[in-house]
C-alpha cells in the first residue's frame, strides 16, 4: 500500500533522518499543506453544483494533484474508515466522480470540476491524501506533527432531502429505502446468456440508496449459492423507482456488471447493506429455495415481471427500465 510508504517518509522527516535541512525540518509541521477550507462546506446537504474548492496552507506541487490525491466518491450510509477510504483509492478499488482539475497560481487552491452536476440523490465524500507534494516536497497532512492523515469531508447532493415548515433545510431522513422489490428479471436469453442484456430490475422508494444491497442466486435443486453481486456505495433508486443491475451496458442499466441470474428452476434474493433478506423470488417450482409459489419459467427471449406483490408473469418482450405494473403495487 501506498499509505505506509508515506507513514515510512514521515518517520524519517520526524526523526530528522529524511534528508531534510535543519530549518525545515525544525519547523516542519507548519510547512506541511493542510486544508484550510473547503466548499461546500462539510456536511452540506442539497449541494447540486459540479465544483468542489478547497483552499490548503500552502503552495503544492501541481504534478501531485491526480485522481489518487484528491477524489470526490460516493458514499454509503454511516461513518467511513478514512484511512481505509485512502487505501481503497490507491488501490483503485474506488473509483470517483469524474472532472477535472484548476489550481491556481499561487498552487494553494484547487478546483475540481465535476463532469456533471451532484445533481443525483446520494452522499459524496471528498478526500484529499498525503499523495499530494509541497513545492518542497513535503507530504500533504491534515495533522501536522502526526502521522500521515488524509483530509476527509461530506456532503448530500440534490434530491433526497426535506425541507421544514419554514423553509429551511433539516437533517437528512434515513437514507434507505422504505420499501425495495424485485420487479424484472430477465436471465435467459436466446443464444449465449454472456452476450445478452441480462438484467434484474428493483422497484422501491425514490431517491434512496441501495449501495452495498445484494442479489443473491440460489440452485433450486440443493439450495447452494451460485452467485452473489453487491451494489456499488452511491447507488441510488431513480425517481421513477426502479433501479436496473444489466449484464451489458444498455439504456436502462443503473449498474453494469457480470450478471448471469440462473435458468429456472433456481432463486433470487435481494439482500440489504447488513445482510437481512428484502425480498426473493423462486421461479420454474424449486425443490429447495423457496416456499412460497414461485414465478412461471420464461422460455428463452422472455422475462418474468411482478404483476402485483404475490404475482409474477411472463413477459413476451423484456422491458428493463420500465414499470409495467405500477398501479398494483
Amino acid at each position: 500500500m501506498k499509505r505506509f510508504f508515506f507513514i515510512g517518509m514521515a518517520s524519517l522527516f520526524f526523526s530528522g533522518c529524511g534528508g531534510l535541512p535543519t530549518e525545515i525540518f525544525n519547523d516542519l509541521p507548519q510547512r506541511q499543506p493542510v486544508v484550510s477550507s473547503i466548499n461546500p462546506p462539510d456536511g452540506t446537504i442539497g449541494f447540486e453544483n459540479n465544483v468542489i474548492e478547497v483552499r490548503l496552507s500552502q503552495p503544492v506541487d501541481t504534478k501531485t494533484i491526480t485522481a489518487k490525491s484528491f477524489v470526490v466518491t460516493p458514499l454509503s450510509v454511516g461513518e467511513p474508515n478514512v484511512h481505509q477510504l485512502w487505501e481503497d483509492v490507491v488501490d483503485e478499488e474506488i473509483k470517483g466522480a469524474e472532472g477535472s482539475y484548476d489550481i491556481s497560481n499561487e498552487g494553494t487552491t484547487i478546483r475540481f470540476i465535476a463532469s456533471k452536476n451532484f445533481d443525483t440523490a446520494g452522499r459524496w465524500g471528498v478526500l484529499l491524501t498525503p499523495e499530494i507534494l509541497s513545492l518542497e516536497h513535503i507530504p500533504f497532512n491534515q495533522t501536522p506533527g502526526t502521522g500521515p492523515t488524509p483530509f476527509f469531508s461530506s456532503f448530500y447532493s440534490k434530491g433526497i432531502f426535506l425541507s421544514s415548515q419554514a423553509g429551511e433545510n433539516v437533517s437528512p431522513p434515513n437514507l434507505r429505502p422504505a420499501y425495495l422489490y424485485l420487479n424484472e428479471i430477465f436471465y435467459d436469453a436466446v443464444g449465449a446468456d454472456a452476450d445478452a442484456d441480462l438484467f434484474v430490475e428493483l422497484y422501491g422508494e425514490p431517491f434512496k440508496e441501495i449501495g452495498g444491497y445484494q442479489l443473491v442466486m440460489i440452485n433450486g435443486s440443493d439450495g447452494k449459492t451460485l452467485g452473489t453481486v453487491k451494489i456499488p456505495a452511491g447507488s441510488t433508486i431513480a425517481e421513477d423507482g426502479l433501479f436496473v443491475v444489466a449484464n451489458k451496458k444498455n439504456a436502462a442499466a443503473d449498474w453494469v456488471t457480470p450478471l448471469d441470474p440462473p435458468n429456472g428452476p433456481d432463486c433470487l434474493r435481494l439482500l440489504n447493506e447488513a445482510g437481512k433478506l428484502v425480498d426473493e423470488i423462486g421461479y420454474g417450482s424449486p425443490s429447495v429455495c423457496y416456499q412460497g409459489t414461485p414465478a412461471p419459467d420464461a422460455p428463452s427471449g422472455k422475462s418474468i415481471v411482478r404483476k402485483n406483490k404475490g404475482e409474477w408473469i411472463v413477459l413476451d418482450i423484456p422491458t428493463p427500465g420500465f414499470l409495467d405494473f405500477k398501479e398494483n403495487f
